[in-house]
């Protein structure tokens, strides 16, 4: 994740909107001897241009409900007002003075201190984030005047006490990612009006998302919020790493009075991840040391999202709600070794016999797996296999159709089945078959003649089978699939690219000498999209001719896809065993959360 700070802190003050304290009269100056008589003063109030309130807080940045004015000579107060009506913002002086007027505006009624020196150290205080809403958006203004004039008019500048966070989400390196709520937490509840970087020394809970701000967020808008200014200081000046800008490394047990940003969503699945996930950011002027939020600005913040953050656990996203997309297996490889998912998530090994186990098919309201010498195995659950052979030759690819399981092996062999245990077998040519498909009536089988030569067979009931040889089959020699009414398959390397083929029948075959960039020996097909697997590479394919990369692949040399439940398998080899790997749209994909040491997985299909 990276969080991407745009902060502006450019004063809102270009325009400003005029309220005048008096109406208009002939001003004369006061003669000298006229010196220490009074003088009606009227107040000329200029808020800053309206910003547009966003967040929870409704209403006006301008609007004016109540105005505290306190004047001060020599160090003591000689004159205060309240009035909710500006019209009537007006005090009688002495003339000949000078005076320092503080004034407050949408605060309700303030009693001023005596002492100048406590209005200036004066702390206002939010009772809750309503007051926003009852009172209006607190400003305040400064301003030092001498009185010469029987009537007077001061012009006072007013400066909102609050800054405004503008939020936008850039999501799009993390599909279904759905934002469900944004809030500012540890918002300072109190701030001094008459001097600037005010730290604030209590919180509150913060502004937060209306239903209208998060329809922005979700669709990439900028939703924007409303806090008191907060300046804690640089208190990591030697930090340059922003996932260090944590609670743990803040000191003084200052973290408690920072305000940070709160984001919390929900993700779909799309990324291989479902569930909750939160992230949270402190505010500042930059992304690593700074924690001052200053009044009167805005400050743009941008949150951008990937999938490598959601690997970074910390205070900054919470992700431990999130759980992987998967879907029940049935994993056959070596040595014996068969895995199912268990009830909780985990790969369970069983042992049926002692070869190696190649492939494995679901049909009939059985698993079927097939392996070296002849092995066959059964199960109605996945748990509890019959072990069985069929001649001696080596299985390496099975299928399930037209009520029957139908197998392909080493030296031309067919099997098949009616019931999974009892099996005729065939020799219908000498080629190594690779991968038998079903679809359409018919089965097709593809695999290799020699070291020039793919070979191809295909029949309707799997005894009477049409096989040729040809180098043009090369293409198609290494995997079969059908989906969307078309057989495709792949094949051995052309120079420098890989190579498919695709057949709406199993016999024509239109092929395709430039598939990716490597050898292929997987594919599968799911949800209208048909997927092939090569080392470091997986392509894409609607129709199975136009094949685009899905980037890096989520395993190296991945020996068979599976699809099952709206969800992608994908098997792939470590140096001590095998990764399974689970995706709903094949461009993101997550690994299953525990491996499978020791043992190579060559086969897998979706438990029913």
């Amino acid at each position: 994740m990276k969080n991407t700070f745009v902060v502006r802190t450019a004063l809102c003050l270009a325009a400003t909107v005029a309220i005048s304290g008096c109406h208009k009269h002939e001003m004369k100056s006061c003669p000298p001897e006229t010196a220490g008589e009074i003088s009606r003063v009227c107040f000329r109030l200029n808020t800053p241009a309206e910003e547009g309130t966003k967040g929870s807080v409704p209403g006006s940045d301008t609007t004016i409900k109540d105005i505290n004015i306190f004047a001060y000579s020599k160090g003591m107060l000689e004159g205060e007002i309240y009035v909710n009506d500006s019209e009537s913002a007006e005090m009688e002086m002495t003339a000949g003075k000078t005076y320092t007027f503080y004034v407050l505006v949408n605060t309700g009624d303030i009693d001023a201190p005596e002492k100048e020196s406590d209005m200036q150290t004066y702390r206002y205080s939010l009772g809750s984030l309503q007051d926003f809403t009852d009172r209006g958006i607190p400003m305040s203004a400064v301003k030092t005047a001498g009185i010469k004039k029987a009537e007077e008019q001061v012009e006072l500048l007013l400066s909102r006490l609050i800054a405004r966070i503008n939020l936008r989400l850039d999501t799009r390196a993390l599909p279904g990612f759905r934002v469900t709520s944004a809030r500012l937490v540890n918002s300072p509840a109190d701030v001094t009006p008459f001097i600037s970087a005010s730290m604030a020394t209590s919180v509150m809970s913060g502004d937060s998302a209306t239903d209208e701000d998060l329809k922005l967020l979700n669709s990439g808008k900028t939703a924007s919020f409303h806090m008191l200014e907060n300046c804690q200081g640089v208190l990591l000046p030697s930090n340059n790493d922003q996932w260090e800008k944590i609670p743990e490394n803040i000191p003084d047990g200052k973290e408690k009075l920072c305000t940070y940003v709160e984001v919390s969503a929900e993700l779909d699945g799309s990324v291989g991840l479902e569930g909750p996930v939160t992230y949270r950011f402190y505010l500042g002027q930059d992304e690593t040391s700074d924690f001052n939020v200053f009044r009167n600005t805005e400050n743009d913040i941008t949150l951008i999202t990937t999938e490598d953050g959601l690997d970074k656990v910390s205070w900054k996203i919470d992700n431990s709600m999130l759980t992987s997309i998967s879907v029940p297996v049935i994993a056959v490889g070596t040595d014996g070794y068969i895995f199912y998912t268990g009830s909780n998530g985990k790969f369970i090994p069983v042992k049926a016999g002692s070869e190696d186990w190649n492939c494995v098919a679901w049909g009939s309201g059985k698993y079927v797996a097939a392996g070296n010498k002849g092995a066959i195995a059964c199960s109605t659950d996945g748990i509890r296999w019959r072990s069985v052979n069929a001649g001696s030759g080596n299985w390496k690819s099975v299928v399930a159709g037209k009520d029957m399981f139908v197998a392909a092996g080493e030296g031309g062999w067919i099997g098949y089945s009616y019931n999974g245990t009892d099996w005729q077998t065939m020799k219908i040519n000498s080629s190594d078959w690779n991968s038998i498909a079903y679809g359409s009536g018919k089965f097709v089988v593809t695999g290799k003649s020699g070291n020039y030569y793919g070979s191809l067979g295909y029949s309707t009931d799997a005894i009477h089978w049409t096989v040729s040889s040809n180098t043009k089959y090369q293409y198609i020699q290494n995997s079969v699939i059908y989906g969307n009414g078309m057989f495709v398959a792949t094949g051995k390397r052309s120079g420098y690219t890989g190579t498919s083929g695709c057949s709406p029948d199993g016999i024509s075959w239109e092929m395709n000498t430039r598939t990716g960039s490597v050898e292929h020996t997987s594919t599968g097909f799911g949800n209208g999209t048909f997927i092939t697997a090569g080392r470091n590479e997986f392509l894409t394919s609607a129709d199975g001719k136009n094949w685009t990369s899905i980037g890096k692949a989520p395993a190296t040399d991945c020996k068979c896809i599976a699809y099952g439940n709206g969800i992608f398998v994908a098997v792939g080899s470590l140096s001590s065993g095998s990764v399974i790997c689970y995706s709903s749209d094949t461009k993101h994909w997550v690994k299953a959360s525990d491996n499978i040491e020791g043992i190579g997985i060559n086969g897998i299909c979706t438990m029913q």
